[in-house]
């Protein structure tokens, strides 16, 4: 798995287009498409605050406001780009590339033996969650899982009075 690298060297996008335009969540294949999901987050000012990843940092320039238009207008045409606010995952010194996504398979007999306890170790995150990895939504899962395990068994080991 260490060999074979992390399977995407991803961005993330803000991006605010003109106009209160329809909800929408769209989610595309990597290779095919510069983004790869895109999804309505918000509205602004008569604007709408759009959020959109792309798998291969490389593929798109956030600072390209007509490139990031003709992306986003591969699935919404007409669209306008007001404005960009942009990240590179794969240029970021913390998590060089990006969010949890492994290669089909190789993870998850490593994920189910970390999400067990190792004596009074427990782990919990995004990346080995059981329900949503590489999510928010993961995270707080993996966590509250945690929570409860470790409550357990610290209610085990109190004396009764």
């Amino acid at each position: 798995m260490i060999a074979r690298k992390d399977p995407k060297l991803a961005g993330k996008l803000w991006i605010r287009v003109r106009g209160e335009i329809e909800p929408i969540t769209i989610c595309a294949p990597a290779g095919k498409y510069l983004l790869n999901a895109v999804r309505t987050e918000r509205y602004l000012d008569g604007d709408t605050l759009v959020l959109c990843m792309c798998s291969d940092d490389s593929a798109i320039r956030g600072e390209d406001r007509f490139g990031v238009q003709a992306a986003l207008r591969k699935f919404i045409l007409g669209i306008e780009v007001v404005d960009i606010a942009y990240h590179s995952w794969a240029g970021d010194e913390f998590s060089k590339g990006g969010w949890m996504m492994s290669h089909p398979g190789c993870f998850i007999p490593g994920a189910v033996v970390l999400r067990q306890p190792h004596g009074n170790i427990h782990f919990a995150g995004s990346d080995i969650s059981a329900s949503e990895a590489g999510s928010i939504e993961g995270a707080l899962s993996s966590g509250a899982q945690a929570a409860c395990d470790v409550s357990i068994k610290l209610a085990k080991r109190r004396p009764e009075l």
